[in-house]
Parts: C-alpha cells; sequence; structure tokens
C-alpha cells in the first residue's frame, strides 16, 4: 500500500484534506455525538415503555434494554443520521465537493467491485469454519437476543445491513482513514488503527468475535486504499452484514419452531 504522500489519489482537487491531528479531534467530536444520540434515543425509549407499563421494575427494564432489538435499530439508525451528516459537514469544511473527492465515494470498475465482494464471503464462510471447529458458536449471543426482541424486522434489516455500514464506512474507512493516512503511519498504518478502532465499538461481543472484526477491518481497509474508493467497504460491511442477519434469521427460527 502506498504512503499517503506519494500518490495524489485522495487529494483530489482543491484543500488537501484535514491532517491526523485535525481527523482525531473531528473523531472525538463524533463519537462525542454518538454516544449522546444513542443514549437520548435510549431514554426516550425507556420512557414511552415506562409510561405504557408503569408497573414494571425500572432495573430490569433498563438491563433489557441492553440487548432490545428495537431500541438497536431505531438508535442505529438515528445515530447514522447524525454523524454521517457530522462527517459530510467536517469534509465541506476543507473541501466543496466532500462526497466524491474527500470521502473517496468514487465509482468502483464491477469486475473489481465483484472479487472484493467473492473476497468478503470467502473470509466470512472460512470465519464459519473456524468457529464451528472451535466449537463456538457460530451465531453471537448478542446478535440471537437482539434479533429475536426486533419488533419489526424490516427496520432491524434496514438498520443493520443499510444505515450501519453506511456511517460506519464513511467513518472509519472514509473520513478517519483519509485523515491518517496522511501522518508517519501511511495507507497500511492506518489501515490497521482504524480497523482496531472499529473492533474496539463492538464492546457488546466477546473477545473472540472482536477479534473477527477486527479481521474483517484489515480487508475493508485494503479494499478502500486498493480501489481508491469507500463504496467498496460500504458495500462488501452491508453484505457482510447481511450474511451475519440471515444466520441469526435462521438460527432464532430454527429454535422458535424447535428445529
Amino acid at each position: 500500500m502506498n504512503d499517503y504522500r506519494a500518490t495524489s489519489a485522495d487529494a483530489g482537487h482543491g484543500p488537501a484534506p484535514w491532517g491526523p491531528w485535525a481527523t482525531l479531534g473531528f473523531a472525538l467530536v463524533t463519537a462525542a455525538a454518538f454516544v449522546l444520540v444513542q443514549a437520548a434515543v435510549a431514554l426516550v425509549y425507556l420512557v414511552v415503555r415506562f409510561g405504557r407499563e408503569p408497573s414494571a421494575d425500572a432495573g430490569a427494564m433498563a438491563a433489557a434494554a441492553q440487548t432490545n432489538g428495537l431500541l438497536l435499530a431505531l438508535s442505529t439508525l438515528a445515530t447514522a443520521v447524525v454523524c454521517t451528516g457530522l462527517i459530510v459537514g467536517f469534509a465541506r469544511m476543507r473541501q466543496t465537493d466532500p462526497l466524491r473527492q474527500y470521502l473517496r465515494l468514487r465509482p468502483v470498475p464491477t469486475a473489481a467491485l465483484l472479487r472484493w465482494l467473492g473476497l468478503m464471503v470467502l473470509a466470512a464462510v472460512a470465519w464459519d469454519a473456524l468457529t464451528t471447529l472451535l466449537g463456538r458458536p457460530v451465531v453471537p449471543v448478542f446478535m440471537r437476543a437482539t434479533y429475536a426482541t426486533a419488533g419489526n424486522p424490516a427496520l432491524f434489516w434496514l438498520a443493520l445491513a443499510v444505515a450501519a455500514p453506511v456511517f460506519e464506512e464513511l467513518f472509519f474507512r472514509g473520513f478517519l482513514l483519509t485523515g491518517l493516512r496522511r501522518s508517519r503511519l501511511g495507507a497500511s498504518g492506518a489501515v490497521l488503527v482504524t480497523a482496531l478502532l472499529w473492533a474496539g465499538i463492538h464492546l457488546q461481543y466477546n473477545t473472540y468475535e472482536v477479534a473477527s472484526i477486527f479481521i474483517f477491518g484489515l480487508i475493508l481497509g485494503a479494499a478502500r486504499v486498493r480501489t481508491d474508493s469507500t463504496w467498496t467497504p460500504v458495500l462488501m460491511h452491508g453484505l457482510l452484514n447481511l450474511l451475519s442477519l440471515a444466520e441469526t434469521a435462521w438460527y432464532v427460527s430454527a429454535h422458535v419452531n424447535g428445529v
């Protein structure tokens, strides 16, 4: 992977992207907004639920909310809208055409895109095979619990297969990687750091599952750099989540029906 300063591919036209420190600063602002929006959505959800069930135990309701699929879908959609808006705004402060230039939302040749999507499918199958060989559950406990309590499956699929991949890839592989790549980290270091940070936000999973997210993050970062387009990891991430949701739906349905 070439160092950022060795190529003008990411620079586009006009002012250069934010440097690494400004990028990290804006990333912290986005992260704070992410937490605040999620907390606000959770608070509204609990107030509404408690209003409908005033005799319910508030502590138990709050504990159950941590794995409630409907709340997860609503908070994911809300944070995706707010935080994606922030990312675009920060990019626009630096360039007048942030979507095509700064965030590298450029078209990808069909053959190249299909190769990367195929690689993601192979990686997912290989990880599932390893997980099975190790005697671990292919479908994480968190996914089982949230899918079973999703309430509105279509909303759940929209949030996890579309909203989450779009926001997370624009943030990690679009905005953050672009800025970090301009430091001494270079392209390879930026891919590594963004994969670590991306894995680090998935605290709802156990160590083994977070390790898989880190590995997939490396693949997504490599795709972003090699194709010079954030659309590649967006579509790969969406495909990965679709596969995970399909496995989860099958697992929940099979156990509910006693298959």
